[in-house]
């Protein structure tokens, strides 16, 4: 799996390089928030299907999928809460009327398009009788452990659209801080340049275990996702028969709970500065603090049955960008004062993320480094 990410990453890169970079000679303002979109569903899908759709070879909305997510998304959001709606509404999707307004395999751009790649795929692989046992996408995983065809065509829909989304979102957060606040970019870029001088840094994509060995940017990355949560919605639990006390308070069975994700991460549990974005809280906590912190933060991939599986993959995609981006580049956005358009619908969209990218400032092995203080 790391080698996919890698091939599509590198790809990505050499696309920066020749058409996003600020020289002496070319000004260029980058919208980084379409671009890492494309770059996450291009990764999710190779991961998934074995191949990319293409966003990263075109760097365009290649399927209008973007567009339609844009207008689509606050109409999905308001039902997303009116349960008894979407069972009605699942009910009349079989009345032909109905269904020619929704997503379709057979459409040209938007959702369907994209539901019609995953379709395309899995029946090939159905048709193909053998899986391979070697480099097996997810999907070849799914089939070859039983989940038939209508199903795998779900699940792959659904990574698709969950694993790219939300990654994208965290990465953008993360990169947005991090040029926001000059101490923590200094020392960043720091921890990553001197390693590679040093040479603890493969080429030409770092590895998954040589971005676990740089603490600095664990914790920006552990510390992003607390200020940033890729998903806010609810994401409610139902109370089992018989009702629960929490906090004193009884609740009937079958009240649905609802998480309030942001306020959780703001909590006094990060300290007194829960606001603020201070990547040396992750460093600087006691073993008892940093359990404390934790239990909480894990909450950002969920709890139980629904617990995101795709952690590893998000935490491994998010250091790789940020590591090759900073050991070559220097970034800065081009509007302080309001460096993206941001929306949230449960989860984020986001663009005009405008960036200038410019050739990083080379950091000798001799310089003074960081001490771990701030």
């Amino acid at each position: 799996m790391e080698d996919s990410i890698d091939q599509n990453l590198l790809f990505w890169l050499n696309y920066l390089q020749k058409h996003a970079l600020t020289t002496s000679d070319r000004y260029v303002a980058f919208d980084m928030a379409r671009s890492m979109q494309w770059l996450l569903f291009d990764m999710v899908c190779h991961l998934v299907l074995g191949h990319s759709v293409g966003f990263i070879n075109e760097h365009e909305d290649c399927y209008g999928f973007q567009n339609v997510l844009e207008t689509r998304l606050p109409i999905v959001e308001k039902f997303a809460v009116l349960t008894e709606i979407n069972a009605w509404i699942k009910m009349i999707s079989c009345i032909p009327i109905v269904r020619r307004v929704l997503p379709s395999p057979q459409d040209r751009d938007g959702i369907g398009a994209i539901l019609g790649v995953a379709q395309k795929t899995v029946h090939a692989r159905l048709a193909q009788g053998v899986l391979p046992k070697h480099n097996e996408t997810m999907l070849d995983s799914w089939l070859r452990n039983g989940v038939d065809g209508s199903l795998a065509v779900s699940e792959v829909t659904i990574a698709l659209f969950a694993g790219s989304d939300t990654t994208a979102t965290s990465i953008r957060a993360l990169l947005l801080h991090l040029i926001s606040n000059p101490l923590v970019y200094a020392r960043l870029t720091e921890e990553i340049r001197r390693a590679d001088a040093n040479g603890s840094l493969t080429s030409p994509v770092v590895t998954e275990r040589e971005t676990k060995a740089l603490i600095y940017l664990q914790a920006c990355i552990l510390e992003g996702l607390r200020v940033f949560p890729p998903i806010t919605a609810l994401r409610e639990r139902v109370v089992p028969s018989g009702g629960d006390t929490l906090n004193g308070v009884y609740i009937p069975e079958g009240t649905n709970i609802g998480l309030n994700l942001p306020g959780l991460l703001r909590n006094e549990v990060f300290g007194p500065d829960p606001d603020a974005f201070r990547p040396e809280r992750w460093l600087d906590a006691t073993p008892e603090q940093r359990q404390r912190m934790d239990r909480v933060h894990e909450l950002i991939f969920n709890w139980g049955s629904t617990r995101c599986l795709g952690i590893r993959l998000a935490q491994m995609m998010m250091g790789k960008v940020v590591v090759e981006l900073f050991r070559r580049w220097d970034l800065v956005t081009q509007r302080p004062q309001r460096p993206w358009n941001s929306r949230c619908h449960g989860i984020f969209l986001q663009k005009d993320f405008d960036i200038r990218i410019t050739a990083a400032l080379s950091v000798l092995p001799e310089q003074k480094s960081w001490n771990g203080g701030r």
